[in-house]
């Protein structure tokens, strides 16, 4: 069955509309989900606080987005979006303020140097460099920081570890080196060669398939054993390319593929696994380009904004969409990307609709908050791989691959030590 959150993501095709609907929600929430229907109002206080923590459940968001699409009077649509972000940020957390200080300040200096250097209209980059400007301004001093330059040294150990590892699937890739974008036809053509040639020393990956969906972005599906490329992703880079694939399916996939061979359990998650499983593939799409990827950055500030930062009200869908269309607009200016408006704006839709999702979609601001999971995680992976020397380094990589695990969580260690080792309760717990 179709996850909670996936459930509530809006059709694709609908991905522009002035307001947000989800056909056949009704219908399924009856099906699947009535007992979370008849009782969601009892796990919140008056103040719209999740006031019973032992209900929570995913299952909640299509019972309140549902209540959201029934309600009658903006007060109720308005009360009914306030649950759905308080439920939101109690099972996946908010972007830190420190953080996000810092990410706003590296992110102001990267696109005032692309503004520079662009034949962009000043009109259109204006939004986003404007507010960030504005939020920079009120920024504490050690905020200007980058976030990345403790990573340097771990990030350049990580690339030389996944070029040696995987040169052979990356091969594939260096065929196109002088080629300055790929189209999604392409990416989906390479990707598939790719595997079929990792897939000769990994024979697990031989069941692995890449197949088109109608969206603007890329993901893997490890119980259909799927890669899924979309039909309306833009233009990249090789190197962008090499950065997702290994995201995707050096990370998301192996991990599955590794985990599947000990049990179903490290195949598709323990308990928990979630934000480490995005913060890694982060972290591994950093190695290959040196820098945090835009979109963690942008994830993780758009989520703060539409939840209110810095002394603005919450940002509405929009808005949000405003801000994040200039950005990549400058972007692609300034990398003179070969630019289709409409699959940018698919896009750029893509991203603001994962957080809004849910909800009305107008001026009725309701906020998924997982997507800050990315970056939260990526901190939280590099912390514990930076723990290792040099030479350990190999070893702990191999660890955190090995299945759909949290490393920095010692039950789940232990429980791949007693998987794979057959180590019992009474022994003592030893890290990677």
């Amino acid at each position: 069955m179709t996850s909670p959150l996936k459930l509530i993501m809006p059709p694709a095709e609908q991905y522009d509309a002035p307001t947000l609907s989800y056909p056949r929600l009704r219908q399924v929430v009856k099906q699947h989900y009535q007992h979370e229907y008849d009782s969601v109002e009892a796990i919140f206080s008056d103040a719209d606080t999740i006031s019973d923590k032992a209900s929570l459940s995913n299952n909640y968001f299509p019972a309140i987005t549902l209540k959201i699409q029934e309600a009658t009077t903006r007060d109720e649509q308005q009360r009914w979006s306030n649950r759905l972000t308080a439920l939101s940020v109690e099972q996946f957390g908010r972007p830190d303020e420190v953080a996000v200080e810092r990410l706003i300040a590296s992110e102001l200096l990267h696109l005032q140097s692309l503004r520079r250097r662009s034949s962009l209209p000043t009109d259109v980059s204006r939004p986003v460099i404007a507010l960030y400007e504005r939020l920079a301004s009120s920024t504490k001093a050690d905020a200007t920081v980058p976030p990345l330059s403790q990573q340097a040294t771990l990030l350049a150990h990580l690339k030389a570890y996944l070029d040696a590892t995987y040169r052979d699937g990356f091969a594939v890739l260096d065929e196109y080196a002088d080629q300055p974008y790929l189209s999604a036809d392409e990416i989906a053509a390479v990707y598939q060669e790719m595997v079929d040639r990792l897939s000769l020393k990994r024979w697990a990956l031989r069941e692995w398939k890449v197949v088109r969906t109608n969206s603007s972005q890329m993901a893997v599906n490890p119980r259909q054993k799927i890669i899924q490329v979309g039909r309306f992703l833009p233009s990249l880079s090789p190197l962008r390319a090499k950065s997702l694939f290994t995201h995707e399916v050096l990370v998301h996939a192996q991990r599955s593929v590794r985990g599947l061979l000990v049990t179903s359990k490290l195949a598709y998650g323990l308990p928990g696994y979630r934000q480490a499983e995005e913060g890694l593939g982060s972290l591994m799409e950093a190695a290959i380009e040196g820098r945090l990827p835009q979109r963690i950055a942008d994830r993780y500030i758009d989520i703060a904004l539409a939840l209110g930062y810095g002394g603005l009200p919450q940002l509405t869908r929009q808005q949000i969409f405003t801000i994040a269309y200039a950005r990549t607009r400058l972007r692609q200016s300034a990398a003179h990307v070969p630019v289709s408006d409409d699959l940018t704006r698919r896009a750029t839709w893509q991203h603001v609709n994962r957080i809004y999702r849910g909800t009305l979609g107008n001026d009725i601001v309701g906020v998924i908050t997982k997507d800050q999971i990315y970056y939260a995680g990526y901190i939280e992976m590099a912390t514990y791989l930076s723990r290792y020397k040099s030479d350990m380094l190999p070893r702990a990589i191999d660890f955190v691959l090995s299945g759909k695990i949290d490393p920095t969580s010692p039950e789940h260690r232990l429980y791949v030590h007693k998987q794979r080792f057959s180590i019992n309760e009474s022994r003592k717990e030893s890290d990677s």
